[in-house]
Protein backbone atom coordinates (compact mmCIF):
# COMPACT_ATOMS: atom_id res chain seq x y z
CA UNK A 1 0.00 0.00 0.00
CA UNK A 2 1.13 3.22 -0.86
CA UNK A 3 1.98 6.00 1.15
CA UNK A 4 1.01 9.79 0.21
CA UNK A 5 3.49 11.72 0.41
CA UNK A 6 2.09 15.07 0.34
CA UNK A 7 -1.85 16.65 0.35
CA UNK A 8 -3.10 19.34 -0.83
CA UNK A 9 -3.13 22.54 1.83
CA UNK A 10 -6.84 23.01 0.99
CA UNK A 11 -7.97 19.74 2.00
CA UNK A 12 -4.57 18.75 4.48
CA UNK A 13 -7.50 18.93 7.39
CA UNK A 14 -10.42 16.61 5.69
CA UNK A 15 -7.50 13.70 4.35
CA UNK A 16 -8.10 10.79 6.52
CA UNK A 17 -4.71 9.35 7.73
CA UNK A 18 -3.35 6.81 5.77
CA UNK A 19 -3.05 4.30 8.79
CA UNK A 20 -6.98 4.27 8.97
CA UNK A 21 -7.24 2.31 6.08
CA UNK A 22 -4.53 -0.19 7.63
CA UNK A 23 -6.11 -3.84 9.80
CA UNK A 24 -6.10 -2.90 14.04
CA UNK A 25 -3.24 -5.62 14.32
CA UNK A 26 -0.94 -3.47 11.97
CA UNK A 27 -1.58 -0.19 13.28
CA UNK A 28 -0.73 -1.83 16.84
CA UNK A 29 2.72 -3.32 15.48
CA UNK A 30 3.33 0.36 13.86
CA UNK A 31 2.36 2.00 17.32
CA UNK A 32 4.15 -0.42 19.38
CA UNK A 33 7.90 0.08 17.24
CA UNK A 34 7.14 3.91 16.94
CA UNK A 35 7.05 3.47 21.04
CA UNK A 36 10.50 1.48 21.27
CA UNK A 37 11.60 3.84 18.81
CA UNK A 38 11.10 7.07 20.64
CA UNK A 39 10.13 6.32 24.60
CA UNK A 40 10.52 9.66 25.70
CA UNK A 41 7.87 11.09 23.35
CA UNK A 42 5.45 8.22 23.82
CA UNK A 43 3.93 8.03 20.32
CA UNK A 44 0.82 5.84 21.86
CA UNK A 45 -0.37 8.38 23.80
CA UNK A 46 -0.05 11.03 21.15
CA UNK A 47 -1.74 8.56 18.69
CA UNK A 48 -4.85 8.21 21.31
CA UNK A 49 -5.64 11.98 21.06
CA UNK A 50 -5.32 11.77 17.37
CA UNK A 51 -8.76 10.56 16.51
CA UNK A 52 -11.68 8.25 17.82
CA UNK A 53 -10.37 5.45 15.64
CA UNK A 54 -6.86 5.93 16.32
CA UNK A 55 -7.94 5.60 19.78
CA UNK A 56 -9.74 2.58 19.39
CA UNK A 57 -6.59 1.16 17.92
CA UNK A 58 -4.02 1.51 19.74
CA UNK A 59 -5.61 1.94 23.01
CA UNK A 60 -5.57 -1.89 24.19
CA UNK A 61 -1.51 -1.57 23.57
CA UNK A 62 -1.40 1.90 25.47
CA UNK A 63 -3.00 0.02 28.21
CA UNK A 64 -0.93 -3.12 28.14
CA UNK A 65 2.50 -1.07 28.50
CA UNK A 66 1.21 2.14 31.01
CA UNK A 67 -1.45 0.98 32.92
CA UNK A 68 -1.13 -2.82 33.35
CA UNK A 69 1.10 -1.85 36.91
CA UNK A 70 -0.53 1.31 38.35
CA UNK A 71 1.13 2.39 41.27
CA UNK A 72 -0.98 4.72 43.51
CA UNK A 73 -0.81 6.57 46.97
CA UNK A 74 -2.88 6.41 49.78
CA UNK A 75 -4.75 9.70 48.86
CA UNK A 76 -8.17 10.21 47.68
CA UNK A 77 -7.01 11.74 43.83
CA UNK A 78 -5.01 8.86 43.98
CA UNK A 79 -7.11 5.85 44.80
CA UNK A 80 -9.86 7.65 42.56
CA UNK A 81 -7.71 7.54 39.44
CA UNK A 82 -6.91 3.73 40.19
CA UNK A 83 -10.94 3.30 40.17
CA UNK A 84 -10.64 5.19 36.55
CA UNK A 85 -8.57 2.68 35.38
CA UNK A 86 -10.10 -0.15 36.71
CA UNK A 87 -13.67 0.29 35.37
CA UNK A 88 -12.26 1.38 32.17
CA UNK A 89 -13.76 -1.24 29.10
CA UNK A 90 -10.77 -0.98 27.69
CA UNK A 91 -8.01 -0.18 30.20
CA UNK A 92 -9.22 -1.88 32.95
CA UNK A 93 -9.12 -5.52 32.00
CA UNK A 94 -5.55 -4.94 31.04
CA UNK A 95 -4.61 -4.50 34.91
CA UNK A 96 -2.52 -7.17 35.99
CA UNK A 97 -0.63 -5.46 39.57
CA UNK A 98 -2.17 -3.04 41.92
CA UNK A 99 0.74 -1.19 43.41
CA UNK A 100 0.33 0.55 46.69
CA UNK A 101 2.54 3.02 48.25
CA UNK A 102 3.87 1.25 51.79
CA UNK A 103 3.71 4.12 53.93
CA UNK A 104 1.07 6.68 54.59
CA UNK A 105 1.96 10.17 53.53
CA UNK A 106 3.03 11.37 56.39
CA UNK A 107 1.69 10.45 60.31
CA UNK A 108 -0.96 8.42 61.92
CA UNK A 109 -3.13 10.26 63.22
CA UNK A 110 -4.08 13.86 63.44
CA UNK A 111 -2.63 14.24 66.62
CA UNK A 112 0.76 13.95 65.10
CA UNK A 113 -0.09 17.01 62.56
CA UNK A 114 1.02 19.90 65.27
CA UNK A 115 4.64 17.75 65.98
CA UNK A 116 4.90 17.31 62.84
CA UNK A 117 4.27 20.95 61.62
CA UNK A 118 6.65 22.32 63.61
CA UNK A 119 9.23 19.87 62.43
CA UNK A 120 8.25 21.55 58.70
CA UNK A 121 8.41 24.74 59.71
CA UNK A 122 12.18 24.23 61.53
CA UNK A 123 13.24 22.51 57.72
CA UNK A 124 11.68 24.88 55.40
CA UNK A 125 14.95 26.82 55.42
CA UNK A 126 16.27 24.12 53.59
CA UNK A 127 13.62 24.61 50.98
CA UNK A 128 13.45 27.83 49.52
CA UNK A 129 12.04 26.61 46.26
CA UNK A 130 9.21 25.08 48.63
CA UNK A 131 8.96 28.23 50.03
CA UNK A 132 8.57 30.47 46.84
CA UNK A 133 6.31 28.14 44.62
CA UNK A 134 3.54 28.44 47.67
CA UNK A 135 3.56 30.75 50.37
CA UNK A 136 0.96 29.18 51.80
CA UNK A 137 2.86 26.30 52.32
CA UNK A 138 1.79 25.62 56.14
CA UNK A 139 -1.60 25.39 55.09
CA UNK A 140 -1.16 23.45 52.30
CA UNK A 141 1.01 21.11 54.43
CA UNK A 142 -1.75 21.03 57.30
CA UNK A 143 -4.64 20.31 54.70
CA UNK A 144 -3.03 17.32 53.46
CA UNK A 145 -1.92 15.70 56.72
CA UNK A 146 -5.03 16.03 58.56
CA UNK A 147 -6.77 14.76 54.89
CA UNK A 148 -4.52 12.10 55.25
CA UNK A 149 -5.25 10.84 58.69
CA UNK A 150 -9.10 11.51 57.74
CA UNK A 151 -8.66 9.09 54.45
CA UNK A 152 -7.69 5.90 56.78
CA UNK A 153 -9.29 6.61 59.95
CA UNK A 154 -13.08 7.08 58.37
CA UNK A 155 -12.40 3.89 55.97
CA UNK A 156 -12.99 5.88 52.75
CA UNK A 157 -9.37 4.59 51.87
CA UNK A 158 -10.37 0.57 51.91
CA UNK A 159 -13.74 1.85 50.29
CA UNK A 160 -12.11 3.21 47.21
CA UNK A 161 -9.93 0.30 47.24
CA UNK A 162 -12.58 -2.19 47.39
CA UNK A 163 -14.16 -0.11 44.65
CA UNK A 164 -11.68 -0.25 41.97
CA UNK A 165 -11.16 -4.22 42.93
CA UNK A 166 -14.93 -4.90 42.48
CA UNK A 167 -14.57 -3.66 39.23
CA UNK A 168 -11.40 -6.53 38.50
CA UNK A 169 -13.30 -9.18 39.66
CA UNK A 170 -15.85 -8.99 36.87
CA UNK A 171 -12.91 -9.48 34.12
CA UNK A 172 -11.21 -12.69 36.85
CA UNK A 173 -7.77 -11.52 35.53
CA UNK A 174 -4.83 -12.93 37.90
CA UNK A 175 -4.10 -9.57 39.85
CA UNK A 176 -0.96 -9.21 42.13
CA UNK A 177 -0.50 -6.87 44.92
CA UNK A 178 1.87 -5.06 45.95
CA UNK A 179 2.93 -2.91 48.78
CA UNK A 180 5.86 -1.38 47.81
CA UNK A 181 8.40 2.02 48.63
CA UNK A 182 8.97 4.80 46.30
CA UNK A 183 11.84 3.72 44.37
CA UNK A 184 12.22 0.17 45.44
CA UNK A 185 10.64 -2.69 42.80
CA UNK A 186 11.76 -5.66 41.37
CA UNK A 187 15.54 -5.95 39.93
CA UNK A 188 14.24 -7.06 36.70
CA UNK A 189 11.72 -4.34 35.96
CA UNK A 190 12.66 -1.03 33.73
CA UNK A 191 14.71 1.57 35.61
CA UNK A 192 12.43 4.42 34.82
CA UNK A 193 9.09 2.26 36.17
CA UNK A 194 11.35 0.91 39.08
CA UNK A 195 12.12 4.85 40.23
CA UNK A 196 8.47 6.23 38.65
CA UNK A 197 6.01 7.97 41.49
CA UNK A 198 3.10 6.64 42.40
CA UNK A 199 -0.34 8.32 40.70
CA UNK A 200 -0.76 11.91 42.16
CA UNK A 201 2.83 12.43 43.45
CA UNK A 202 3.98 15.93 43.18
CA UNK A 203 7.59 16.01 43.38
CA UNK A 204 8.16 19.95 43.79
CA UNK A 205 6.00 19.66 46.76
CA UNK A 206 6.16 15.78 48.64
CA UNK A 207 10.12 14.78 47.88
CA UNK A 208 11.22 17.24 50.18
CA UNK A 209 8.34 16.75 52.94
CA UNK A 210 9.17 13.12 52.79
CA UNK A 211 12.80 14.06 53.56
CA UNK A 212 11.33 16.23 56.54
CA UNK A 213 9.20 13.66 57.71
CA UNK A 214 12.08 11.04 58.00
CA UNK A 215 13.60 13.43 60.35
CA UNK A 216 11.04 13.87 62.40
CA UNK A 217 10.85 10.28 64.04
CA UNK A 218 7.56 9.58 62.52
CA UNK A 219 8.61 6.41 61.08
CA UNK A 220 7.26 4.29 63.15
CA UNK A 221 3.76 5.64 63.03
CA UNK A 222 1.60 3.27 61.18
CA UNK A 223 3.17 1.61 58.49
CA UNK A 224 0.96 -1.13 58.00
CA UNK A 225 -2.24 0.27 55.79
CA UNK A 226 -0.34 -0.43 51.68
CA UNK A 227 -0.12 -4.03 52.89
CA UNK A 228 -3.09 -4.83 55.29
CA UNK A 229 -5.71 -2.07 53.40
CA UNK A 230 -4.95 -4.06 50.00
CA UNK A 231 -5.60 -7.40 51.83
CA UNK A 232 -8.78 -6.08 53.69
CA UNK A 233 -9.99 -4.14 50.36
CA UNK A 234 -10.01 -7.35 48.33
CA UNK A 235 -10.97 -10.14 50.46
CA UNK A 236 -14.88 -9.86 49.74
CA UNK A 237 -15.16 -8.78 46.32
CA UNK A 238 -13.63 -12.05 44.50
CA UNK A 239 -11.05 -10.23 42.77
CA UNK A 240 -8.41 -13.13 41.38
CA UNK A 241 -5.45 -12.75 43.37
CA UNK A 242 -3.03 -14.68 42.47
CA UNK A 243 0.10 -12.54 44.05
CA UNK A 244 1.64 -10.75 47.10
CA UNK A 245 4.70 -8.76 46.52
CA UNK A 246 6.27 -6.86 49.51
CA UNK A 247 8.84 -4.43 47.84
CA UNK A 248 10.13 -2.36 51.18
CA UNK A 249 13.36 -0.50 52.43
CA UNK A 250 12.82 -2.53 55.88
CA UNK A 251 9.53 -4.65 57.14
CA UNK A 252 8.37 -2.14 59.39
CA UNK A 253 5.21 -2.25 58.30
CA UNK A 254 5.21 -6.55 58.26
CA UNK A 255 5.63 -6.09 61.98
CA UNK A 256 2.30 -3.93 62.57
CA UNK A 257 0.62 -6.16 60.29
CA UNK A 258 1.98 -9.42 62.27
CA UNK A 259 -0.01 -8.27 65.55
CA UNK A 260 -3.28 -7.64 63.61
CA UNK A 261 -6.04 -10.44 63.67
CA UNK A 262 -7.22 -11.56 60.14
CA UNK A 263 -10.82 -12.46 59.40
CA UNK A 264 -12.02 -15.55 57.60
CA UNK A 265 -12.04 -13.86 54.16
CA UNK A 266 -8.73 -11.98 54.92
CA UNK A 267 -7.11 -15.32 55.55
CA UNK A 268 -8.82 -17.50 52.87
CA UNK A 269 -7.39 -14.83 50.74
CA UNK A 270 -3.86 -15.44 51.49
CA UNK A 271 -4.20 -19.24 51.44
CA UNK A 272 -4.64 -18.35 47.82
CA UNK A 273 -1.81 -16.92 47.03
CA UNK A 274 0.98 -18.43 44.65
CA UNK A 275 3.50 -16.48 44.20
CA UNK A 276 5.06 -14.12 46.20
CA UNK A 277 8.42 -11.45 45.71
CA UNK A 278 9.91 -9.59 48.59
CA UNK A 279 12.65 -7.11 48.28
CA UNK A 280 14.12 -5.55 51.19
CA UNK A 281 17.09 -3.06 51.57
CA UNK A 282 20.28 -5.09 53.79
CA UNK A 283 20.54 -1.89 55.80
CA UNK A 284 17.56 -2.67 57.80
CA UNK A 285 18.20 -6.75 58.49
CA UNK A 286 17.75 -7.46 62.42
CA UNK A 287 15.66 -10.10 64.52
CA UNK A 288 12.54 -8.41 63.90
CA UNK A 289 12.18 -8.17 60.18
CA UNK A 290 13.10 -11.69 60.03
CA UNK A 291 9.68 -12.57 62.64
CA UNK A 292 8.19 -10.40 60.37
CA UNK A 293 9.07 -11.88 57.28
CA UNK A 294 8.09 -15.66 58.96
CA UNK A 295 4.69 -14.64 60.19
CA UNK A 296 4.11 -13.38 56.52
CA UNK A 297 4.90 -16.35 55.13
CA UNK A 298 3.27 -18.27 57.60
CA UNK A 299 -0.20 -16.74 56.56
CA UNK A 300 0.49 -17.41 52.26
CA UNK A 301 1.84 -21.05 53.56
CA UNK A 302 0.49 -22.39 49.93
CA UNK A 303 2.08 -20.35 47.44
CA UNK A 304 4.23 -22.91 44.61
CA UNK A 305 6.70 -19.47 43.89
CA UNK A 306 8.82 -17.51 46.21
CA UNK A 307 11.32 -14.90 45.12
CA UNK A 308 13.26 -13.23 47.91
CA UNK A 309 15.54 -9.85 46.70
CA UNK A 310 17.94 -7.79 49.03
CA UNK A 311 20.30 -4.96 48.21
CA UNK A 312 22.55 -5.06 50.98
CA UNK A 313 25.72 -5.38 49.16
CA UNK A 314 25.33 -2.52 47.33
CA UNK A 315 24.44 0.45 49.45
CA UNK A 316 25.38 -1.31 52.53
CA UNK A 317 29.05 -2.42 51.64
CA UNK A 318 29.71 -2.77 55.40
CA UNK A 319 27.07 -3.63 57.08
CA UNK A 320 27.13 -6.92 58.80
CA UNK A 321 23.78 -8.22 57.59
CA UNK A 322 23.57 -11.81 59.03
CA UNK A 323 20.31 -11.98 60.12
CA UNK A 324 18.37 -12.83 57.26
CA UNK A 325 19.92 -16.15 56.84
CA UNK A 326 17.74 -17.53 59.54
CA UNK A 327 14.43 -17.25 57.74
CA UNK A 328 15.37 -19.87 56.47
CA UNK A 329 15.92 -22.06 59.07
CA UNK A 330 11.91 -23.09 60.45
CA UNK A 331 10.06 -21.81 57.32
CA UNK A 332 8.29 -24.82 55.86
CA UNK A 333 6.06 -23.77 52.20
CA UNK A 334 4.27 -27.48 51.60
CA UNK A 335 3.92 -26.21 48.03
CA UNK A 336 6.82 -24.47 47.05
CA UNK A 337 7.69 -25.53 43.62
CA UNK A 338 10.01 -22.51 42.36
CA UNK A 339 12.94 -20.35 44.43
CA UNK A 340 14.93 -17.67 43.74
CA UNK A 341 17.46 -16.18 46.10
CA UNK A 342 19.00 -13.11 44.77
CA UNK A 343 21.16 -11.09 47.52
CA UNK A 344 20.89 -12.96 49.94
CA UNK A 345 22.73 -13.95 53.03
CA UNK A 346 22.88 -17.09 54.57
CA UNK A 347 24.90 -20.45 55.54
CA UNK A 348 25.41 -23.09 53.41
CA UNK A 349 23.63 -25.15 56.58
CA UNK A 350 20.23 -23.33 56.67
CA UNK A 351 20.01 -23.09 53.04
CA UNK A 352 20.74 -26.84 52.68
CA UNK A 353 18.21 -27.64 55.71
CA UNK A 354 15.62 -25.38 53.76
CA UNK A 355 16.22 -27.09 50.23
CA UNK A 356 15.60 -30.35 52.55
CA UNK A 357 12.39 -29.56 53.56
CA UNK A 358 10.98 -29.06 50.21
CA UNK A 359 12.83 -31.47 48.19
CA UNK A 360 9.55 -33.28 47.45
CA UNK A 361 8.38 -30.00 45.58
CA UNK A 362 10.48 -28.08 44.46
CA UNK A 363 11.35 -28.16 40.62
CA UNK A 364 13.66 -25.23 39.90
CA UNK A 365 15.76 -22.81 41.79
CA UNK A 366 17.57 -19.86 41.08
CA UNK A 367 20.71 -18.93 43.79
CA UNK A 368 22.54 -15.41 42.65
CA UNK A 369 24.63 -13.02 44.57
CA UNK A 370 24.34 -15.07 47.41
CA UNK A 371 26.72 -14.59 50.35
CA UNK A 372 27.41 -18.00 52.49
CA UNK A 373 29.02 -17.95 55.78
CA UNK A 374 31.29 -21.23 56.62
CA UNK A 375 34.47 -21.52 57.24
CA UNK A 376 34.28 -23.61 54.06
CA UNK A 377 37.96 -23.49 53.32
CA UNK A 378 38.39 -26.62 56.02
CA UNK A 379 36.31 -28.87 54.90
CA UNK A 380 34.47 -27.49 51.77
CA UNK A 381 30.73 -27.17 52.74
CA UNK A 382 29.99 -25.53 49.33
CA UNK A 383 30.78 -28.09 47.71
CA UNK A 384 29.20 -31.17 49.54
CA UNK A 385 25.52 -28.33 49.21
CA UNK A 386 25.77 -28.40 45.64
CA UNK A 387 26.78 -32.46 45.30
CA UNK A 388 23.77 -32.75 47.60
CA UNK A 389 21.45 -31.02 45.20
CA UNK A 390 22.77 -33.12 42.54
CA UNK A 391 22.06 -36.21 44.21
CA UNK A 392 18.86 -35.49 46.25
CA UNK A 393 16.83 -33.10 44.42
CA UNK A 394 15.25 -34.11 41.06
CA UNK A 395 15.53 -30.81 39.86
CA UNK A 396 13.78 -29.42 35.93
CA UNK A 397 16.43 -25.96 36.52
CA UNK A 398 18.73 -24.73 38.29
CA UNK A 399 21.07 -21.40 37.97
CA UNK A 400 23.56 -20.17 39.85
CA UNK A 401 25.75 -17.25 39.91
CA UNK A 402 27.78 -15.28 42.23
CA UNK A 403 28.25 -17.45 44.79
CA UNK A 404 30.60 -15.79 47.96
CA UNK A 405 31.79 -16.98 50.82
CA UNK A 406 33.24 -15.18 53.86
CA UNK A 407 35.44 -17.05 56.27
CA UNK A 408 34.34 -17.43 60.15
CA UNK A 409 37.16 -16.16 61.35
CA UNK A 410 36.63 -12.74 60.17
CA UNK A 411 36.54 -10.06 62.51
CA UNK A 412 33.78 -8.52 60.23
CA UNK A 413 32.12 -10.80 58.73
CA UNK A 414 30.39 -8.18 55.55
CA UNK A 415 30.04 -8.26 52.05
CA UNK A 416 33.36 -6.53 51.60
CA UNK A 417 35.12 -9.25 53.49
CA UNK A 418 33.67 -11.69 51.00
CA UNK A 419 35.97 -14.18 48.80
CA UNK A 420 34.20 -15.22 45.38
CA UNK A 421 33.39 -19.21 45.34
CA UNK A 422 31.76 -19.29 41.83
CA UNK A 423 31.83 -16.31 39.32
CA UNK A 424 29.23 -16.01 36.33
CA UNK A 425 26.25 -17.93 35.55
CA UNK A 426 25.45 -21.36 35.36
CA UNK A 427 21.96 -22.21 33.62
CA UNK A 428 21.29 -25.63 33.62
CA UNK A 429 17.84 -27.60 32.46
CA UNK A 430 16.81 -30.90 32.40
CA UNK A 431 18.35 -34.24 34.78
CA UNK A 432 21.15 -34.81 32.44
CA UNK A 433 22.55 -31.36 31.96
CA UNK A 434 22.06 -30.38 36.08
CA UNK A 435 23.76 -33.90 36.77
CA UNK A 436 26.64 -32.63 34.34
CA UNK A 437 26.76 -29.09 35.45
CA UNK A 438 26.69 -29.71 39.17
CA UNK A 439 29.37 -32.67 39.28
CA UNK A 440 31.75 -29.56 37.25
CA UNK A 441 30.50 -26.91 39.51
CA UNK A 442 31.97 -28.78 42.64
CA UNK A 443 35.17 -29.13 40.78
CA UNK A 444 35.06 -26.08 39.82
CA UNK A 445 34.70 -24.67 43.73
CA UNK A 446 37.83 -26.85 44.71
CA UNK A 447 40.58 -24.66 42.17
CA UNK A 448 38.71 -21.68 43.28
CA UNK A 449 39.42 -22.48 46.60
CA UNK A 450 42.84 -23.08 45.42
CA UNK A 451 42.76 -19.56 43.42
CA UNK A 452 41.61 -17.36 46.40
CA UNK A 453 42.82 -18.68 49.35
CA UNK A 454 46.38 -17.53 48.03
CA UNK A 455 48.09 -15.70 50.32
CA UNK A 456 50.35 -14.13 47.43
CA UNK A 457 49.34 -12.18 45.13
CA UNK A 458 46.29 -12.88 43.24
CA UNK A 459 47.44 -11.01 39.72
CA UNK A 460 50.04 -14.11 39.97
CA UNK A 461 50.92 -16.43 37.01
CA UNK A 462 48.49 -19.06 38.51
CA UNK A 463 47.06 -21.19 35.72
CA UNK A 464 43.89 -20.65 36.62
CA UNK A 465 43.50 -16.94 36.59
CA UNK A 466 42.47 -17.32 32.25
CA UNK A 467 40.43 -20.20 32.81
CA UNK A 468 38.60 -18.75 35.85
CA UNK A 469 38.66 -14.92 33.41
CA UNK A 470 37.35 -17.00 30.61
CA UNK A 471 34.64 -18.33 32.36
CA UNK A 472 33.93 -15.28 34.09
CA UNK A 473 33.22 -13.43 30.13
CA UNK A 474 35.91 -10.90 31.36
CA UNK A 475 39.46 -9.87 30.96
CA UNK A 476 42.55 -11.17 33.07
CA UNK A 477 42.85 -7.43 34.44
CA UNK A 478 39.31 -6.89 34.80
CA UNK A 479 38.46 -10.12 36.49
CA UNK A 480 41.31 -9.37 39.04
CA UNK A 481 40.02 -6.00 39.27
CA UNK A 482 36.32 -7.34 39.84
CA UNK A 483 36.68 -10.19 41.64
CA UNK A 484 39.93 -10.29 43.47
CA UNK A 485 40.10 -6.49 44.69
CA UNK A 486 37.07 -6.13 47.11
CA UNK A 487 37.63 -9.48 48.84
CA UNK A 488 41.73 -10.12 48.81
CA UNK A 489 44.32 -7.51 49.62
CA UNK A 490 46.52 -7.07 47.40
CA UNK A 491 50.27 -7.62 48.49
CA UNK A 492 52.51 -4.45 48.42
CA UNK A 493 55.09 -6.22 45.64
CA UNK A 494 52.06 -6.57 43.59
CA UNK A 495 51.97 -6.01 39.76
CA UNK A 496 48.70 -3.99 39.81
CA UNK A 497 48.68 -0.75 39.83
Amino acid sequence: MGIPATYHSEDLNEQPSFLLSLPTELVERIACHADDAFPKERPLSRLRSTCKQLCNQVSPEFAKRYLSEPFIMMSRYSLQTLIAICEHPIFGPYVRKVRLQAFPQFVRQARNTNRFLKTVASHLRYYPNLLRLNPRVHADVKSIVEEDALLRSSGEAIELLSTAFRSLATYQTPIVLVSETYGVSEKAEAQEQALSPPIGHNARIMDPLFEIRSRTGDDNADCTPALLYLIRAVSKTGCNVTGMNIHHCDAIGLGSFSGLPLSSDEAELLCGIRNTSITIDGAYHNPETVGCLKHFLAHVKNITQLRFHTFCHVQHRDFQCVHLGHLLRPTYLPKLQSLKLDGFVTSSKDLKGFLARHKGTLQSIDITNIMIFDDWAKDGPLSEMFAWIRDELTLKRVLIGGIYAVLEDEVLRCWTSRVPWHVGNLELEGESEIQSGLTDLCDEGKRLKKLFMLEENPCSTEPEVPTFAAMAGLSEEDFIDNWCYDGLRRSDDGNVD
